[in-house]
């Protein structure tokens, strides 16, 4: 029993060997009895208690590694499904990516899983998103589509006029005739590409009215003008009820072009030798003009207020 004070006056505890080879756990307990002192001594041997702990770092040597696989498992599974929402989210993406390029309706809702989560509310904004940017894309390839139906007229015939005239020599009367034809349609391109220039600005939150006076029965004068040689090529009389002086304020050039439309779809609309009628009224503050055409066999009336 090396290192025990058997003197002490105190309970000792420490491990000491019996013989040269089991070691054993000591408790030495100092008393006294009658006029002399005693020593009990209390020793149990060690030997299970070490096996005890050596099987206990052997079974927690093999454990630990085989414990962290599990919970890399458990975690790379926990990972993947709270992620499957993103790669959701990304293939789609590049869906419609694709369809976008090949000019078709690319937009698809992404499934959403739960509206409580963040995964699920991200998905939400994104489906918003994207049916914005779908409408948007589709608006602006109907745009194109109009515009192009649009020009398409006017350019075919100036391109048969001067295919025409160019075809033989002519008289002075019809190169005046063919000009003017040439001239018409020119005016009509100018004012497709002002309104499409108009609707660009007012998109991109550009367009600045101006507030200004005007006289409504001056602006609707000009406007017939402008559009009767195409009325006369038809055979169509424009009748205009603009006697009364009507001031308003407001922007000229807009108000113009709303004009030149409604006249411009009456033209259009209407069978040869037929009437467009432009009716001009004010009751006090109250400003109403008519455009009445006979368009599908009947009369059609287009009116609107100030």
């Amino acid at each position: 029993m090396k290192g025990l004070k058997v003197n002490d006056p105190h309970p000792v505890f420490g491990i000491g060997s019996v013989g040269n080879s089991e070691s054993v756990r000591v408790a030495l307990i100092p008393f006294e009895q009658a006029a002399g002192k005693r020593l009990l001594a209390v020793a149990i041997p060690t030997f299970g208690t070490n096996r005890l702990l050596d099987t206990f770092g052997g079974i927690t040597l093999l454990l630990f590694p085989l414990s962290l696989l599990l919970t890399a498992a458990i975690s790379a599974f926990y990972v993947g499904r709270s992620l499957m929402p993103v790669k959701a989210l990304t293939r789609h993406a590049e869906l419609m990516a694709k369809r976008l390029t090949e000019r078709q309706a690319f937009w698809t809702p992404l499934p959403v899983a739960s509206r409580d989560d963040e995964l699920g509310r991200l998905a939400e904004t994104f489906n918003r998103l994207l049916q914005s940017v779908d409408s948007a894309v589709h608006q602006l390839r109907q745009f194109v589509t109009d515009a192009s139906h649009e020009l398409r007229t006017p350019l075919a015939v100036l391109h048969g006029e001067t295919e025409l005239i160019l075809s033989k020599p002519r008289t002075a009367e019809e190169y005046r005739k063919t000009l003017a034809a040439i001239d018409d349609e020119l005016k009509k391109l100018t004012r497709i590409v002002e309104g499409l220039f108009t609707l660009s600005m007012a998109d991109a939150g550009q367009l600045h009215l101006e507030s200004e006076p005007v006289y409504i029965n001056e602006i609707l004068e000009e406007a017939c003008a402008l559009v009767a040689p195409r009325a006369r090529a038809r055979n169509i009389s424009i009748v205009r009820d603009l006697n009364q002086e009507v001031a308003y304020v407001g922007d000229e050039a807009s108000l113009h072009e709303l004009f030149l439309i409604f006249l411009d779809n009456a033209i259009k609309y209407s069978p040869s030798d037929s009437q467009v009628r432009v009716n001009l009224t004010q009751n006090g503050s109250s400003i109403r003009i008519c455009f009445e055409d006979e368009g599908g066999n009947r009369e059609r009336a287009f009116a609107f207020h100030f």
